[in-house]
């Protein structure tokens, strides 16, 4: 599309938003502060029209994504779809996990992920045909593993997926998963709630983190698990130097609670601006909270800014709100289930910000993905 039309769309499609609907950059008055905060509380179940919106901006012929936390594998399964030729469906992926699996929990996705329609951006279908993509997807729970290994090999992804049995962390100290962190559901395939803990007595989860998982695991009428299982931990600064990976596109950390210590491990990684989009869960459980050893969304987003990262809220309608920076809030720090994008590259802030807060208009993403 020519620069002068696309412009000419971008205002029209603007236009159609109406002066009532901010746009994420927006958060200078009282209603948009509070039409933020509103997206914020339900972004458990964000849609994709950011990530549509910046596609085409983001892939490279050569691409690599970290993905920590695969669960059952459906934000893989994205990855591929917006950046591959694969014509797989979530149905496929689904019916895989239960051919082998049976018993898997919730197998469509705890968003209903499996019958998510993709929303499109500008990407060619033949720039997708020619990428060579590489995903990375980590995991802690043996059965979950065990489906997304089959899964893989079962649609020959071999050559762009690599599932690691392994936990992500700070610290690369050993891990162990069970003992008082043990749900009733953790040997059922696609259970999404493990959390592991250091073995270190002094590094165990916080006591706010032990105390909440209690209250949710009385509500799930769980009971504690009956012995641990080791396991091996990394750091994403570590793993990108092992792998000598110069560039990650996207990391998504999905880790109940730990995404904060994910991040933290990912320090040097993200201070020279190696990671182009992160996009990361906050949560009510693990290391978010008001306890002593906790982290703060507040902390994690002053120091994301400081690296040169702003932050937006995902909305559940595709909207976009901004959450670091000039416009954090503390109501923000409502520590609820709910999920945020952050970059440091200039073009795509540019487009995250003309994102608007409420659901975008027939149009609008492709309008704001050919703009200049």
């Amino acid at each position: 599309m020519p620069v002068a039309a696309a412009c000419e769309r971008r205002r029209e499609v603007m236009k159609a938003v109406g002066a009532s609907h901010a746009t994420a950059s927006h958060c200078e008055t009282a209603a948009q502060r509070q039409a933020a905060l509103h997206l914020a509380k339900l972004s458990r179940c964000p849609r994709d029209h950011w990530h549509a919106a910046i596609e085409a901006r983001l892939a490279s012929p050569s691409m690599t994504m970290l993905v920590v936390g695969a669960n059952k594998g459906y934000g893989v399964l994205e990855l591929l779809q917006r950046y591959t030729a694969t014509n797989l469906s979530g149905v496929d992926w689904q019916q895989q996990l239960q051919s082998g699996h049976a018993k898997c929990g919730r197998c469509c996705g705890i968003c209903n992920d499996c019958r998510a329609s993709l929303t499109r951006g500008l990407l060619p279908h033949a720039q997708r045909a020619m990428a060579a993509v590489r995903v990375h997807a980590f995991e802690v729970l043996p059965t979950n593993v065990a489906m997304l290994r089959a899964a893989t090999a079962r649609f020959g992804l071999d050559a762009q997926v690599e599932v690691h049995a392994q936990a992500v962390s700070n610290s690369s100290a050993d891990m162990e998963l069970g003992g008082q962190f043990g749900w009733r559901n953790s040997n059922q395939p696609g259970y999404e709630c493990a959390m592991p803990s250091f073995r270190s007595a002094a590094r165990q989860a916080p006591a706010g983190a032990a105390a909440r998982q209690k209250r949710m695991q009385r509500r799930e009428g769980g009971t504690k698990g009956s012995g641990t299982i080791a396991l091996q931990a990394t750091t994403i600064d570590a793993f990108v130097a092992a792998r000598r990976v110069e560039r990650v596109h996207v990391l998504e950390v999905d880790a109940n609670g730990m995404d904060a210590l994910v991040l933290e491990g990912a320090a040097q990684t993200l201070a020279a601006r190696r990671v182009d989009v992160v996009a990361f869960e906050y949560h009510g459980i693990g290391f978010y909270g008001t306890c002593g050893e906790c982290r703060s969304l507040r902390g994690m987003l002053v120091r994301l800014e400081a690296l040169g990262y702003a932050c937006y809220w995902q909305g559940a309608h595709g909207g976009v709100a901004r959450a670091s920076g000039r416009c954090w809030q503390d109501a923000f720090e409502f520590w609820g289930w709910s999920n945020l994008v952050c970059t440091h590259r200039a073009d795509l802030r540019q487009v995250l910000e003309h994102m608007p807060m409420g659901r975008p208009p027939r149009g609008f993403v492709q309008a704001i993905a050919a703009a200049p």
